[in-house]
């Protein structure tokens, strides 16, 4: 078994009537959308083109329809990917991906929401009724525990897995299916980070990378 570390990913979109290629970023931002609504365009025809080269020298190229959904997550195959990979992250580090936030065990969901929240939905979230609370977010007394989320994030990905395990994870192996490489968590994140906040947050490349 050779366990790889990717040094790089690339996104690209190719329009499927002309053929040409571009930064799959730099397309958004051309077309003035964010990615999401890119690919929810269906006038918007053409393919993803992933770039992935690894610490070995080793370059592999995954593709598929810009429209293609995940059948299991109901996401557009590009989200589910990198949802996958931030809750590895997240579960690995035992902290919040983009904020790098500290999870922690709360008394009660006030406490856990303002712990969470940003300020100005914090001003929002304050002003609820109790009623409206809980039918929103839960009941006071209730708490919320974190790492037990974290447990349940992984148990989603894992159903559906069955060459990873915690122990697998833990130890530096994870089986990428949509890659199909086996590859090192860890060591795999330094160069995915970032691409992953421009996919799930659509800054497109304004964001820092993140620290550990």
């Amino acid at each position: 078994m050779t366990v790889r570390i990717i040094k790089s990913v690339e996104f690209f979109y190719r329009e499927s009537d002309t053929g040409r290629q571009v930064n799959l970023f730099t397309f958004a931002s051309q077309k003035n959308t964010c990615l999401s609504d890119l690919m929810e365009d269906e006038s918007i025809q053409g393919d993803l083109i992933y770039v992935v080269e690894f610490s070995d020298g080793v370059k592999k190229i995954v593709c598929h329809p810009k429209e293609t959904r995940n059948e299991e997550w109901q996401v557009f195959e590009l989200f589910k990917w990198c949802q996958h990979w931030y809750t590895i992250y997240e579960w690995l580090y035992k902290k919040e991906f983009r904020t790098k936030r500290p999870f922690q065990q709360y008394a009660t969901r006030y406490e856990a929401e303002e712990a969470r929240s940003t300020p100005e939905d914090w001003e929002i979230i304050k002003r609820f009724s109790v009623e409206e609370f809980e039918e929103r977010i839960g009941k006071n007394e209730d708490g919320l525990n974190e790492f037990e989320e974290l447990e349940e994030n992984l148990d989603l990905i894992l159903e559906h897995e069955n060459k990873n395990s915690r122990a697998a994870i833990a130890s530096g192996r994870y089986y990428d299916y949509f890659i199909e490489e086996w590859l090192n968590p860890r060591e795999s994140l330094h160069a995915l980070e970032p691409l992953i906040l421009d996919v799930s947050y659509g800054d497109f490349g304004d964001n820092q990378k993140p620290t550990k």
